[in-house]
């Protein structure tokens, strides 16, 4: 039986949960939130990580913008990780630092599991000998721009798509507000590493507007290679993002502790490991 923690209970957060609950080779011994949830499980926060009860792995279902920055390398002193941190410009530093607690506590950690970062990058490294490489999001709902939206001041509720066209990709940000509409429009769009210095549209609207395109979760993706020869895709369509993103981090736990056993600690990502044990629980 593998014994695991849940970190986080936005989208992803509640999706993991609900794999857990549904793997019968997979205890959920506890969660960590900041908030009050409505589960039978013990629920700690995030200043309680060292009193909680040990666990072969921690999932972190945590926003990349403000929370994983901080919070993963201390979930990694006390047990192994899965993440699914998304901030591209800044993941190479992120895995470095999470290699420097990995290696200093004795732990693994998986470094953005999800389908891209994730699976998507496995499809470049593959891709890259054979081509040109070329990558595409959405039309779609994203997690990580979405989440980064709702931490500026004054956004009640917020949630980005990723639009592509023919010379790259819009970010269409829909915004419920309280507070001055032409500052958080700014603020918006000056996020580092989301959407500073990207084509941004600010859309403001009310909360029956927003309560209708929150319950479109989907997104798609592909990744193509092309030379003289040949050419080729792997694409992805999906009816719920964080439910996808989800199982692939839930699916990682094998590989985490396949490494853990092996006492091979450090960072990794799912382009440096073996994927013969993704999904497999029972060994």
């Amino acid at each position: 039986m593998i014994n695991i923690a849940i970190a986080g209970f936005g989208n992803v957060g509640k999706a993991l949960y609900q794999l857990a609950k549904n793997q019968p080779n997979v205890r959920l011994s506890h969660l960590f939130s900041s908030r009050k949830l409505n589960v039978e499980e013990k629920t700690y926060t995030y200043d309680q990580i060292e009193q909680a009860e040990k666990v072969d792995c921690v999932l972190l279902g945590l926003s990349s913008h403000n929370q994983l920055p901080s919070l993963a390398k201390e979930f990694l002193k006390t047990t192994c990780t899965i993440d699914c941190f998304d901030d591209t410009d800044n993941f190479d530093n992120f895995k470095a630092l999470q290699q420097l607690t990995a290696v200093e506590h004795n732990k693994v950690a998986l470094c953005g599991c999800g389908w891209d970062p994730g699976i998507f990058d496995v499809a470049r490294k593959l891709f890259l000998p054979l081509g040109k490489v070329e990558t595409s999001w959405g039309k779609g709902t994203s997690c990580g721009h979405s989440n980064a939206v709702r931490n500026v001041d004054g956004v009640v509720d917020g949630v980005s798509w990723t639009i592509p066209t023919s010379i790259g990709h819009v970010r269409q940000v829909f915004v419920l507000a309280n507070g001055d509409k032409k500052k958080i429009e700014q603020e918006i769009k000056n996020i580092p590493h989301y959407f500073s210095g990207l084509e941004t549209n600010v859309v403001f609207v009310d909360k029956k507007q927003m309560d209708l395109i929150k319950k479109d979760f989907s997104h798609q993706g592909k990744v193509w290679f092309e030379n003289t020869y040949h050419k080729g895709h792997l694409s992805f369509s999906m009816q719920d993002n964080p439910l996808f993103t989800a199982t692939i981090m839930f699916n990682s736990i094998p590989l985490a502790l396949d490494m853990y056993h092996k006492k091979a600690f450090g960072a990794y990502t799912l382009c440096d490991l073996p994927l013969k044990n993704f999904g497999n629980f029972t060994v």
